[in-house]
């Protein structure tokens, strides 16, 4: 994840992130994120926000899955 992180952030500057919403089923095992995803492109200094929701499964109190659903051309990162 480190790596990972690093490697985004040659392109991407200013991140914020402003959570919406969190929901979590009855059970515990499921939960649901809404949040904006806003970040500053290097390369042309465009500030772009990602509408983001992301529906995580839990087992044993730990992520199992991951699902994150949003549109990739509307967001922040995406080419001019």
């Amino acid at each position: 994840m480190p790596a990972s992180m690093k490697d985004y952030f040659k392109d991407f500057s200013d991140l914020h992130v402003t959570i919406k919403n969190v929901f979590a089923s009855p059970d515990g095992k499921k939960l649901a994120i809404e949040w904006d995803w806003a970040i500053t492109r290097k390369k042309d200094g465009k500030r772009g926000v990602s509408h983001d929701a992301i529906v995580v499964d839990l087992l044993g109190g730990k992520i199992a899955s991951w699902r994150e659903y949003y549109d990739p051309a509307a967001s922040g990162e995406a080419n001019p």
